[in-house]
């Protein structure tokens, strides 16, 4: 944490100059509340990072280490405009380091309110090697984390849920990607792949090959060859079809990836929380849909249904969290919840 600490210091000394945000990616690493109250978010290693990339009037979040689709933003008055709305005010901008606070309605308080802190990616390289979250692996090889990772810019789940037969047993694929400096693709490797066929794997190859120059790669002090894990969990459970997607498998929060039974399972929880939420069983509903995303933190849809549950049951603070969260992974839908729902 010397790196940031050194930083903050020098921000705290003198206050950075207003300056653009076009054609740059910023990496979130702490998050409190306005009031100083409490710490919401400490990155670490092994936690999905929610990362952003700005071109000259949009803006990408990045879940599960895949871009969203883009939002229109300005920046006036030091005031970062997301979809023509005020979200953020910023604190500090410099090469390095962004600090912006949560912009709230009148009735909203700073306790609901978030403070981020943001490095700008082409330090990310520095600073994960600086707090030991890099795995280098002599001179031509870094296994990626979290903390340090390419960025997909596509939807790679829509086409292999497309790719997944109806009929095909439920089944996981852990390997991983190879990734050139310029986000090629340099080789596609496979572990225990005896749950598909030869001619299977020829096409999830094939496809993830396909993914060369839709790889936004951060910059590298030389040109490293980067490794990035990932996990495909193919299941049907009778009643859905499900393809989860995750990248630098093994890590905690969103990323977490799910073994076939724990996707069976989440899918049960779910299905369960449906039926008692229609039978107005919220308690019950409510638990079921804990029980969804504690095993598949990627459920959005849990997470959207469990927010409504929390705000039926009379706990507007759990359901405004529960939104604020998605809100700040890009869901429009979200922002709209907080902005009806969420005040004071």
């Amino acid at each position: 944490m010397k790196l940031l600490l050194s930083v903050l210091l020098i921000l705290a000394a003198a206050a950075a100059q207003a300056q653009s945000l076009a054609n740059t990616e910023w990496i979130r690493i702490r998050a409190e509340r306005k009031d100083g109250s409490r710490i919401v978010e400490r990155s670490s290693s092994g936690d999905l990072n929610v990362k952003y990339l700005f071109t000259a009037d949009s803006m990408f979040a990045s879940v599960g280490n895949q871009y969203n689709k883009p939002q229109a933003y300005r920046i006036e008055n030091r005031q970062v405009f997301v979809n023509n709305k005020p979200r953020y005010s910023i604190d500090s901008l410099s090469e390095m380091l962004l600090i912006v606070t949560e912009l709230g309605g009148k009735n909203i308080s700073d306790d609901l309110l978030n403070t981020y802190v943001l490095l700008n990616g082409d330090f990310q390289f520095d600073y994960a090697k600086q707090n030991g979250d890099l795995k280098i692996q002599g001179d031509t090889l870094i296994s990626c984390n979290n903390r340090f990772s390419p960025i997909f810019k596509g939807d790679f789940a829509s086409a292999l849920l497309e790719w997944f037969p109806e009929s095909a047993p439920n089944r996981s694929l852990v390997g991983a990607i190879v990734l050139n400096p310029n986000g090629s693709v340099h080789d596609v490797q496979f572990e225990q792949p005896e749950k598909f066929s030869k001619r299977e794997l020829k096409e999830l190859r094939d496809m993830l090959l396909r993914t060369s120059g839709n790889w936004a790669v951060p910059p590298l002090p030389r040109p490293y060859l980067l490794e990035v894990d990932f996990e495909f969990n193919f299941v049907s459970s009778g009643l859905s079809r499900h393809v989860s997607l995750v990248f630098n498998e093994g890590n905690p929060g969103f990323s977490r990836p799910l073994s076939t039974e724990a996707a069976t399972a989440s899918d049960k929880h779910f299905q369960e929380a449906v039926k008692a939420f229609e039978k107005n069983e919220l308690e019950k509903a409510a638990a079921a849909f804990e029980k969804c995303i504690a095993i598949d933190s990627l459920n959005l849809t849990a997470h959207y249904n469990l927010a409504v549950t929390y705000y039926k049951l009379g706990r507007p603070d759990d359901a405004c969290a529960t939104w604020g969260k998605l809100r700040d992974l890009g869901q429009k839908k979200a922002e709209a919840f907080v902005a009806e729902y969420c005040k004071k």
